[in-house]
């Protein structure tokens, strides 16, 4: 007969974020407050008050992103949570440093996270990377062409300040290059891409590259494990590394709903998979 499942004290949900509240993108990557985690914040608020201020944006650079959270959103709801007026301090961005690495710097320091959580939240902020990356070329370019124009004679003239500075924007120089740079096959390429790509999650993650290479593999096979990877402590990537290679669709989302009921991930796996003994060590794996 199967041991009695654990019995577990259920806590209310985190609270939605209002609709009215701006929030940068980059800080919703970061992983919300269990439920039982935010309860606690919640009373200690109430009790002791809003300790940490709450991050916004500001400066005369901030644009479309003036005032908006960049660190805090569980202070924020369990300020609301508690009846206490949020507490803020402004954060002034120089419009030099990427404001998407701004964020990610400011939220990951104070957070204990564990490896593929990092590895995760710095793969989903590639695409704003890129955006981003994509806003400064098309700057780049505009400035770029003015700098021509002028020189040449023609069409409207920017300040000498701009002419002056703009080797110095970024994007300027690569909007200033034509043709294409030499790069090899496309295969070697797609390699070289690759392996960049795995270094600067790597770097933005403050984990090694084999940890990037391997829940990048993990959520190619296995993408419905991207949430419970994306919770604290359930799961280790060795143990996710069973479940995406060993498991059937249907017997890993039954291993998943246990582990997310409170069980521990070494005893279902060791309960589900028959090849446990011969590998105990890939079980209990941190």
């Amino acid at each position: 007969r199967p041991p009695p499942r654990p019995t577990l004290q259920l806590y209310p949900p985190v609270p939605p974020m209002p609709a009215d509240v701006l929030v940068h993108p980059a800080a919703n990557l970061m992983p919300m407050m269990t439920p039982q985690e935010f309860a606690d914040l919640v009373k200690r608020i109430k009790a002791h008050g809003q300790r940490e201020p709450i991050k916004r944006l500001a400066g005369p650079h901030a644009g479309q992103w003036l005032g908006a959270i960049v660190d805090g959103r569980n202070r924020f709801l369990a300020a609301l949570a508690a009846g206490r007026e949020p507490i803020y301090e402004d954060v002034l961005w120089d419009g030099e440093q990427s404001l998407v690495e701004l964020v990610f710097d400011l939220g990951l320091p104070r957070r204990s996270l564990t490896p593929a959580q990092k590895v995760i939240i710095a793969e989903e902020m590639k695409p704003l990377l890129e955006a981003e990356a994509a806003e400064r070329r098309a700057r780049g370019l505009l400035l770029a062409q003015q700098v021509r124009a002028q020189q040449h004679g023609d069409g409207p003239s920017p300040s000498a300040q701009v002419l002056q500075g703009a080797s110095a924007q970024p994007g300027v120089s690569e909007a200033q290059g034509d043709g294409e740079i030499p790069g090899g096959s496309p295969a070697k390429k797609k390699r070289d891409e690759g392996g960049r790509t795995s270094a600067k999650l790597a770097k933005l993650a403050e984990v090694g590259e084999v940890s990037v290479k391997e829940v990048t593999r993990i959520l190619r096979l296995a993408p419905d494990l991207r949430p419970v990877l994306r919770l604290k402590g359930p799961l280790s990537i060795p143990q996710a590394t069973i479940l995406a290679t060993k498991f059937t669709a249907e017997d890993r989302a039954v291993a998943v709903d246990r582990i997310l009921a409170g069980e521990k991930a070494a005893a279902v796996l060791a309960d589900m998979t028959p090849f446990s003994a011969a590998d105990p060590a890939l079980l209990t794996a941190k």
